[in-house]
């Protein structure tokens, strides 16, 4: 069964929409929060522990994500109140209005999965080809022109990256 997630369209870049953006992305290895503006430049970013609850468990995750967005806030001296946009993307997690929506009551929550966001980072908005994301955790995805998508994951990835690359992507 494929997923699918809709994601909203928001104008990033008009100013008069987006005043503030709190960014929330997290692994196993860390989680971070970065706080910008509505023309994009960084006001702050704060580093907490991983998420991944395939190595900690869901309160440990919730708590470090809480210390990343209360740290960015608190270092950058804006209160939550403030924050238009609040994105995440956590690998095994997922925190969103029920976690923050106190903190950041005006705030649109978005999620973005994984994927979404390495072929973004790629500069390809609509995944084509084959991604690999190679941290603490491995998943590999690839992904056709008619969508039809594969994603491998775990121990042996090097082995499903290269059964990826030579699959016909066409």
């Amino acid at each position: 069964m494929e997923c699918r997630v809709a994601i909203p369209y928001v104008d990033w870049y008009n100013p008069m929409t987006v005043k503030l953006i709190l960014a929330l992305e997290g692994g196993g290895t860390r989680s971070q929060a970065a706080l910008l503006d509505g023309m994009g430049k960084v006001l702050g970013i704060q580093d907490a522990e991983g998420v991944n609850t395939n190595f900690v468990s869901i309160e440990v995750a919730r708590q470090a994500v809480q210390r990343a967005v209360h740290g960015v806030l608190q270092a950058s001296g804006i209160e939550g109140g403030g924050i238009t946009h609040f994105v995440t993307s956590l690998v095994g997690a997922s925190f969103g209005v029920e976690t923050f929506g106190g903190l950041c009551p005006g705030a649109e929550f978005h999620y973005f999965p994984e994927m979404r966001v390495v072929f973004a980072r790629a500069g390809l908005y609509r995944p084509h080809g084959v991604g690999l994301v190679a941290a603490t955790g491995a998943t590999a995805w690839g992904v056709r022109r008619d969508d039809r998508r594969e994603v491998f994951a775990g121990g042996g990835v090097a082995c499903w990256v290269t059964r990826a690359a030579h699959t016909p992507w066409a």
